[in-house]
């Protein structure tokens, strides 16, 4: 029996498995060798037949260390700069009329989605603090006018507050967290009992990813996802009153929002997609061949690239050309990432000005980046056959 470590209830099934599999997808290494001898661990996604949420079973929590070394900025990209600003104008939304925004985003990186929070609110920012362990700059400081700090959040940090907040933002925070429950505790605990606070919550959507056969979406950084019926249990269980769950850039997340009650609650967990695992382990070996039959394919055609070198990309390589003989590299806006290497396979990641003018072959990782680099391909000219993962 595999206990769920959201609900607690016995008999997961484990639908994906990998034995090899780098353990953080978005560390940047300046050699291949480096690369190639990164930390590995294993995969084990497995679902929850009472409760639907998805963990990876030999998930350890110990071998992760997120710090200065871990980028995974994805600004660079209109698409997603656009879809901050729209995030940026629901959270503006959920302050009380007449208060000026107090915020603390848990979860924070190089402080890039407050500094957006910030510009949305202009006049009505009362303070803007976030909490990231990946930190970068010195304690307190950051994209003016945030402070940030090389911490978690918890009731001991809460103590650096200017001010209590009335919104708590975490994006894309609670799928790198093992024990998703103790980590809203906290944020809970935090606060004050009787205060009024409203949280966001974004994260991967699950079902997006059994929906899109997306298998390049399970990687070891993401030991925890959810269905939007889960998560919002998950905040009910911790102390917060679900007020939206709603599905967000393309579907491929969950915004949820909730403001804090003074009780948790005891609700029945019984949210189960029981024939999402067992559909899954179905067809896995059909999408393995579909996609090693296409690169072979595309070899002979000119060289390959896969657009995006984050998890998704990252995660792509390891699974369809671990020794790097397929891929001619992948392709990254972000010029932090360029001229480093991917981890586990030594991929070299490199920018668009790479690519030759003719023959290449582009697989986008994310459907919701194609149009962008479509445009951007056409601009430089270059003439390539771009394909979704599809």
């Amino acid at each position: 029996m595999i206990q769920c470590p959201l609900c607690n209830a016995g008999g997961g099934i484990c639908f994906d498995r990998r034995d090899r599999t780098p353990i953080l997808l978005n560390r940047t290494y300046k050699t291949a060798a480096d690369a190639r001898a990164a930390a590995t661990g294993a995969l084990a996604i497995t679902g929850c037949t009472n409760c639907g949420f998805v963990w990876n079973a030999a998930f350890d929590e110990n071998a992760i260390v997120y710090d200065g070394d871990y980028e995974n900025d994805q600004a660079h990209s209109g698409v997603f700069r656009d879809h901050m600003n729209d995030m940026a104008a629901r959270v503006m939304k959920a302050v009380p009329p007449g208060e000026p925004l107090h915020v603390v985003e848990v979860g924070a990186g190089q402080g890039v989605f407050l500094k957006t929070l910030a510009d949305a609110a202009g006049p009505k920012l009362g303070s803007a603090t976030g909490f990231d362990p990946a930190w970068r700059g010195k304690p307190g400081a950051g994209p003016a006018p945030a402070h940030l700090y090389a911490d978690l959040f918890d009731a001991n940090t809460a103590a650096r507050l200017p001010h209590t907040p009335n919104v708590i933002v975490s994006r894309h925070t609670i799928e790198h967290v093992q024990e998703p429950l103790k980590f809203l505790n906290a944020i809970r605990d935090a606060m004050p009992l009787n205060a009024t606070v409203r949280i966001a919550v974004e994260t991967p959507c699950v079902q997006w990813i059994f929906d899109n056969w997306a298998i390049q979406d399970f990687f070891y950084e993401h030991c925890s996802l959810f269905t939007a019926d889960t998560l919002a249990l998950a905040l009910k269980h911790a102390g917060f009153e679900p007020l939206s769950v709603a599905h967000v850039f393309g579907g491929q997340y969950l915004w949820a929002e909730a403001r804090t009650t003074p009780a948790r609650s005891n609700t029945d967990w019984n949210t189960s997609r029981k024939a999402d695992f067992v559909a899954w382990s179905k067809r896995k070996d059909e999408m393995l061949a579909r996609w090693r039959a296409f690169l072979d394919k595309s070899a002979g055609a000119g060289p390959t690239y896969v657009w995006g070198a984050g998890a998704k990309g990252i995660t792509f390589a390891c699974i369809f050309d671990p020794d790097a003989k397929r891929l001619a590299g992948l392709v990254d806006i972000n010029p932090n990432k360029q001229r480093t290497y991917a981890a586990m396979t030594g991929c070299a990641i490199v920018g668009p000005g790479a690519i030759p003018a003719e023959s290449a072959t582009i697989i986008v990782m994310n459907p919701n980046y194609e149009a962008e680099v479509r445009a951007l391909c056409t601009a430089r000219g270059i003439n390539a056959n771009i394909v979704g993962f599809a």
